[in-house]
């Protein structure tokens, strides 16, 4: 399963919207005193976003070298690995 930036964004945009519809519930309500918290939810989604930002240039960074090595000639690949890795693709798919 792949999991792409431009969906976690989303839900955190649909998240914050949210919230913000709550906050003006909550002040609304008469609330004399201002003051935030962040939700133990809302924290683990940005840690989420933290990891998936640090997941994204560590893929980035394989790319370019793996590229290079092409460029180079220098790219070899076992067609064994290659193989046990399609067969498991496979598996995946028929399970999902």
């Amino acid at each position: 399963m792949k999991i792409d930036s431009v969906g976690v964004s989303k839900l955190l945009s649909k998240y914050n919207n949210q919230n913000k519809n709550d906050k003006t519930d909550k002040t609304e309500a008469g609330s004399k005193k201002d003051s935030f918290s962040i939700s133990e939810s809302a924290q683990q989604l940005q840690k989420a976003k933290a990891e998936m930002n640090k997941i994204s240039e560590a893929r980035q960074e394989k790319v370019k070298r793996l590229k290079k090595e092409v460029e180079q000639g220098t790219y070899n690949v076992s067609g064994e690995e290659v193989a046990e890795k399609m067969l498991n693709q496979a598996k995946l798919n028929k399970l999902v």
